[in-house]
Parts: C-alpha cells; structure tokens; sequence
C-alpha cells in the first residue's frame, strides 16, 4: 500500500479577488439595509430580507474556504480532489488519461460555479483536441492545468492544477502503468461541419428574440411616458401607496439602464459566444444565451409593473 500523496494547487491570487469581492458585497448589502430600514414597516419582511442576504454572505464564505482548503490526493485507488466541504473520488483504474496542454490560452466559458481569475471551480465547456468538451474544473492556475479523462461511454474531464503537474503525473503512473499521458503543443482550432448551422440559427434566434424583448420594453416605455404628467408618484410603500414624487424624467435613468444593460449583455454574450468561442456551433453551447433572454423578460414585466403602478396613480 503507497503512503497518500497530497498535492496542493498552483498558487494564484484567486483566494484575494474572492475575498475583496466579498468584502465589498457586504459592504454593499449593509448599505442597502440602512437605505431601506426607514422604509420598511414590516419586520417579517426585513427578517426575510435580511436572511437572504446573510445566506448570500455565508455561500461566499464557504468559497474562499474551499479555495484554500484545495488540494489534491493520490492513494493507491483513488484520485481525491478535496475542495472545503466537498471531496471527489475517481478510481484510479477509472482514468484513461491525463492531458498537459502547453498553452496559455483557453477558450471556452463558464456554465456553472466559480470563474474569476485565479478560481475556477465548476462545469465549463473547454476547446480540447478542436472539440467543445464538458470539464469539471478544480483548478487556480491555468499554466498548470491537466486534465484528467475517465474511461466508458460516460466519459467524464476533471481539469486540476497541481504545483508540481509532472511530479503528479509520474505518480499517477505510477499507480497505474495503464493511464496514458498527452502532451497537446499545439490547440487544435474548432472543427466546422455542416450540422453546426442548426445551432447558429438557435443561438441567433435567441438573441433576436432578447434584443425584441428590451425594445418592447423601451417601446411600451415610451409609449406610458408620454401620457404622465411632469410629477408623478416614484416611490410606494409596502402597501403600494405612494410616498415620494418627483419629475418624470427621473424614470428615464432607470429605464435607460434596462435597456442599454439588456441589449448590451445580449450583444456582448452572442459576440463571444459566436466570434470567440464558436460555442454557438456546438450542440447545447448556444443555450447561454438563455440567460440574455430570462434577464430581458424580467426586465420587460418590470417595466410594464413599475408604469401601471404609476398610471393608477396620476
């Protein structure tokens, strides 16, 4: 039986801009809470305010804990990647390969969990070999990013970043004369093939469809705008009644943002995905722009709430 070989992650600054992000969010979250204590009457509702926002700080926590709690495990059966709380297990025998790309340069995108320089922990889609894969990142640095390729139909990617990435490859092999060991020099660009045209028009379809929703907005906007009078009601209770007037014009600072924010992020979203990533040519990578879409259609009842609310009130 081997002694267990702990291996901690490349050293980044990833623990730093998680802890001022979190930092600056509480500070944010308290100012908020001052802002709107005068305001609200109901304490239930505080309570529940207040409760999210202590679960929102306590995730964030639990985060910058993972980080430096990150290190990676070699047994004579098992691959333990330790991340705080969480501790996943791959059998050794399970692993077909590990992959070193010499490269500094990574496309792909965030489909869930952490992704700031320095920390990226969860599911991504990552370009390796000129395919889109699904990788399940543990890692901080990505000069020392290996891959780690299970065997089967299931075939899962776990990309880690050990300090020492050779020395945890000799080792690895060491356990296992099986695992094959690739080096890639040179990324492969992303293969074009006819069935991708299918995906284009999905990804292009949906950012139609996001950019209509913010100028429906801006539409319906314009459209109530002009039947207000110069004072209106910008602010309500609890109970919906109103406490604060004010010039109309002071709605067009919030309504701008909806829709310079809506339209900006729709661009920018399709621009990478389609320009930077080709992501919109692979099967499910087009679905980010998703989010595009749900944030404009929120957006859009929000405006059209806000300004009925104020019409029942001129």
């Amino acid at each position: 039986m081997l002694e267990n070989q702990i291996f901690k992650p490349a050293k980044s600054n990833g623990g730093k801009y998680l802890t001022f992000i979190t930092v600056a969010i509480t500070a944010l979250i308290l100012i908020i809470l001052i802002s709107i204590y005068p305001i609200l009457q109901n304490v239930s509702l505080l309570i529940l305010i207040l409760s999210i926002f202590i679960t929102i700080i306590v995730i964030f926590i639990l985060l910058i804990y993972a980080y430096y709690e990150l290190e990676y495990i070699l047994t004579d059966e098992y691959l333990l990647i330790k991340w705080g709380l969480k501790t996943t297990r791959i059998h050794v025998d399970a692993i077909k390969r590990v992959i070193k790309p010499e490269t500094k340069h990574y496309e792909g995108i965030r489909l869930g969990g952490v992704g700031i320089p320095g920390y990226l922990f969860g599911k991504f889609k990552f370009l390796i070999e000129g395919v889109f894969e699904t990788v399940f990142l543990y890692a901080t640095k990505l000069d020392n990013l290996l891959y780690i390729e299970t065997k089967g139909q299931k075939k899962k990617l776990y990309g880690i970043t050990p300090a020492k990435d050779d020395d945890f490859i000799r080792s690895l092999k060491d356990i296992s004369r099986n695992i094959e060991s690739q080096v890639i020099k040179k990324p492969k660009t992303f293969k074009i093939t006819k069935s991708s045209s299918k995906d284009i028009k999905y990804a292009l379809s949906l950012f139609l469809i996001s950019i209509l929703l913010s100028i429906s907005g801006l539409t319906y906007f314009l459209i109530i705008y002009f039947q207000l009078p110069q004072t209106i009601p910008l602010h309500f209770s609890i109970h919906f009644v109103p406490n604060r007037y004010g010039n109309k014009i002071d709605l067009l600072g919030i309504f701008s943002f909806f829709i310079i924010f809506g339209i900006g992020l729709s661009s920018v979203l399709y621009y990478y995905i389609h320009r930077k990533t080709h992501l919109d040519q692979t099967k499910y990578g087009y679905s980010i722009m998703l989010l595009p879409v749900a944030i404009n259609t929120l957006f859009l009842i929000l405006t059209i709430v806000i300004l009925n609310q104020t019409l029942a009130f001129v």
